[in-house]
This record gives C-alpha cells, sequence and structure tokens, in this order.
C-alpha cells in the first residue's frame, strides 16, 4: 500500500512538471514571433508556474514534499529554438538567520547552532561574527563589540535583517578584513541558512540534514534523520524552539525554483521563490527587471 501511494506522489510531481513546461512552451510558441520582450516572457512565464503550483501543491502533505525537489530533464521545443530546464529546491531545510532576533531579543537555539558552526571550522573569532550578525539584523546602530556595527564605517550597508547571501558576503568579507582570518569563507552558508523575513518557518525534519541537525544539538534515534526519529525527551525544547515539523500547507514553507531557458540562442534566467501557505511568488532573484 505505502509503495503504491508513494508511486502515485511521483507521478503527481511528473504531472506537475509537464505542466509546467507545456504552459512556458505554450508561451514561447504564442510569442517567439512577436513582438513581445523578455521582460513579458518572464512575467508570463512566472504567472503560468505560480497558477500551477497553486492547483497542485495542495493535495501534498508530510513527506510527500520532499518528492517534488529534484532537477528535471529539458524541455526542447519543436523547432529547437527554445529549450527549458527546471531545478526545483527546498528552502525549510535551513535555518532563518533572520530569526537570531525575535522581538529585540537573541534567539539562543539559532546562536548556539551559529557558534556551533563556527568552532567546526575552526573560525578565529567567533564571538565576532556573531555580534556582526547580530548588529546587522538589529534596528540600531549601538556596537556589541569594537566595529561591530559595519554600518558606522560604511554608510551603504542595510541593517534589520540579512536580505540575502550577497548581503551576507559583505559581512564575511569585513570580518575577513579585520581579523585577517579567510577561514570565514570556507563555511558552506547556504547549506545551512536561508533569508526569509523574520517570522516562523517550519524547519522541515524529513529534509534536515544530519550535519544541520548535529550543529543544532538534536539528538537522533537509529542515527537516521526523520520528523519522526527527533521525537524524543531531549529534543523536545529545540523542536518547539525552531518550529521544527514536517511539511504543513497551513504553515509559512518556502520552495525554490530555478528556471534556466534558451530562446534563440540566448540564455534566460528567471529563479523565484514561492510560498505554498500565501499561494504566491515572495521574491524573484537573478533578474533586474523584479
Amino acid at each position: 500500500m505505502k509503495k503504491s501511494i508513494a508511486l502515485l506522489t511521483v507521478l503527481g510531481f511528473i504531472i506537475l512538471i509537464i505542466s509546467i513546461s507545456t504552459a512556458i512552451l505554450k508561451i514561447y510558441e504564442k510569442y517567439s514571433s512577436s513582438s513581445y520582450s523578455y521582460i513579458s516572457q518572464n512575467s508570463l512565464v512566472l504567472k503560468n508556474i505560480t497558477n500551477i503550483l497553486n492547483n497542485t501543491l495542495q493535495s501534498i502533505n508530510g513527506s510527500e514534499i520532499k518528492n517534488i525537489f529534484n532537477t528535471y530533464p529539458p524541455i526542447v521545443s519543436k523547432d529547437g529554438n527554445f529549450i527549458l530546464n527546471i531545478k526545483i529546491l527546498p528552502i525549510n531545510n535551513k535555518i532563518n538567520i533572520n530569526n537570531l532576533i525575535e522581538n529585540n531579543k537573541t534567539n539562543n537555539y539559532i546562536l548556539n547552532t551559529i557558534s556551533n558552526i563556527l568552532e567546526y571550522y575552526q573560525i578565529l573569532d567567533p564571538l565576532f561574527f556573531e555580534d556582526l550578525l547580530l548588529d546587522t539584523i538589529d534596528k540600531d546602530n549601538l556596537e556589541r563589540s569594537a566595529d561591530s556595527e559595519i554600518i558606522l564605517l560604511n554608510k551603504n550597508f542595510q541593517n534589520g535583517q540579512i536580505y540575502n547571501y550577497h548581503h551576507l558576503k559583505k559581512i564575511l568579507d569585513y570580518y575577513a578584513s579585520i581579523k585577517d582570518d579567510k577561514t570565514i569563507y570556507k563555511i558552506p552558508w547556504e547549506k545551512y541558512l536561508f533569508f526569509g523575513e523574520n517570522k516562523k518557518y517550519i524547519l522541515d525534519c524529513n529534509l534536515l540534514s544530519k550535519e544541520l541537525a548535529t550543529f543544532i544539538g538534536l539528538e537522533i534515534k537509529n542515527d537516521i534523520i526523520s520528523c519522526k526519529n527527533i521525537q524524543i525527551d531531549e529534543n523536545k525544547k529545540i523542536i518547539k524552539n525552531l518550529h521544527i515539523q514536517a511539511f504543513d500547507k497551513n504553515s509559512s514553507y518556502l520552495i525554490k525554483i530555478k528556471a534556466n531557458y534558451i530562446l534563440n540562442n540566448q540564455n534566460n534566467t528567471l529563479n523565484f521563490i514561492y510560498d505554498t501557505k500565501e499561494k504566491k511568488v515572495v521574491s524573484v532573484e537573478n533578474n533586474f527587471i523584479y
């Protein structure tokens, strides 16, 4: 019975990606010979993918969501002038760094996770780097330690949250320059962090890596990461504080769609983040249009 359900789930996502691809190919066929610009095409691609996701993902529950995360085979138009590649990636298998401060208080569970990462990679001055993160995310200009408010030295630096990896890279560069410690670049931050709004997102226990689970401090039964295997008394406080649970369509849950298409020998990229609860695209990346 379980195998049959799993097969149906996989089939459902194959249908999903075929639907997305078909919609985009229809756009290509309709507008490739017209005067529409790439701006219009990107907007239409975005609209069509969003509509398909809205209709499809509402029937998905629990661990089934993991079946959507994949790199799909390229779709090619009949005339060969349009090639589409789609990759769907999880986001809620990482810590939202902007939850490091909540209601003007430091979230010590996230801070401990950061501390464990910094210790593991043998960062020279972990306390200073933690202060840099905290002083970037908070909204004041008061230094936690000497030189920890980057905005006081760089008026163009943004405070209030860490907006994306490019913003984090500025913090890494600043730390490396001040402390002459380039080991900070060895940490694969994109494996551990994402840059969401300052609100509670699910940390999906069915997609959590063993590495991040260790940094968080979770005890794991049978050395296997799953929502079932972390449900022990020792983990209760961490699970509650970090909102660790399985995918739930009634809670904010983000997925990333990377659509790369070649149109008339020109590469185009449309990367966006979709919230399954809000049923909408919440951000579009790598495109100056948006």
